[in-house]
């Protein structure tokens, strides 16, 4: 078994990396333009200054590009204002999810929030006597009169949109990457299991989604989806895999 170093960095709170992408957006992407925008109005006015002074200036050029700037700015604030609404659209239904995850935790489960992967953090994981899941979580906006999805065992089916299979395949690939980081850590092949959660949607699963590998659920199924479960793994098993997620998560925060 690979030997862990301790490590004193805090665990992940959940939507903590929509909160850094949020914070991203707005002070690294949007102040730039708006700093820009400033800049040229100032010059504007020193230049009508200037002229009020009967100095040779060009005024009017100055707030030609001043104009054009603010524009550009707009624009920029409107994209910017719809990418954080978005942002924490998503952050918020993270949050959500994981005050209901966190009621597990009176039953002895392990539950983490935030974890770096590969392709993107990953939102939740459940560690119980009913083996490892990950959890997925979607807050995705309903058209004006739809609030159903159906779900097929390898695509979401939406009336106002074309089948995705984009969420089961990125849930997929984080159940894949939290099996090898146990696998490596621990040397012990740990049962995985992932869900999507849809916030806000009803999900209708057809047929051909019985047996699939990703469940897809909204909020209020997922704690019953994990009850159900048969236990299969010891409290010893579910205290291992916890100390080294635990600990690759501080690792990396190092």
């Amino acid at each position: 078994m690979a030997t862990l170093k301790r490590s004193a960095q805090p665990l992940r709170n959940p939507g903590q990396s929509g909160d850094e992408k949020i914070e991203k957006v707005i002070h690294d992407e949007f102040l730039t333009y708006y700093v820009v925008a400033m800049l040229l109005w100032l010059v504007a006015l020193l230049e009508w200054i200037a002229n009020a002074l009967h100095l040779p200036r060009q005024p009017g050029l100055y707030v030609i590009f001043a104009l054009a700037a603010t524009t550009f700015c707009i624009v920029q604030f409107i994209r910017t204002k719809r990418r954080v609404a978005n942002l924490k659209k998503g952050r918020d239904g993270e949050r959500e999810v994981a005050e209901l995850l966190d009621e597990f935790k009176q039953f002895g489960a392990s539950v983490l929030h935030d974890i770096p992967g590969k392709g993107g953090n990953i939102d939740h994981v459940v560690i119980c006597s009913r083996g490892i899941f990950v959890i997925e979580t979607k807050n995705w906006s309903k058209p004006r009169e739809v609030w159903e999805m159906a779900f097929d065992g390898e695509q979401i089916h939406i009336a106002t949109r074309a089948p995705d299979a984009a969420p089961i395949i990125q849930c997929r690939a984080q159940v894949s990457e939290i099996r090898s980081l146990l696998k490596e850590s621990t040397s012990k092949a740990f049962p995985v299991r992932g869900a999507v959660v849809f916030l806000d949607w009803y999900v209708k699963r057809k047929p051909s989604a019985s047996g699939a590998d990703i469940w897809v659920l909204n909020p209020k199924e997922l704690r019953g989806w994990i009850r159900q479960e048969r236990d299969v793994l010891s409290d010893a098993d579910v205290a291992m895999a916890t100390l080294h997620l635990k600990q690759f998560v501080k690792r990396l925060a190092a």
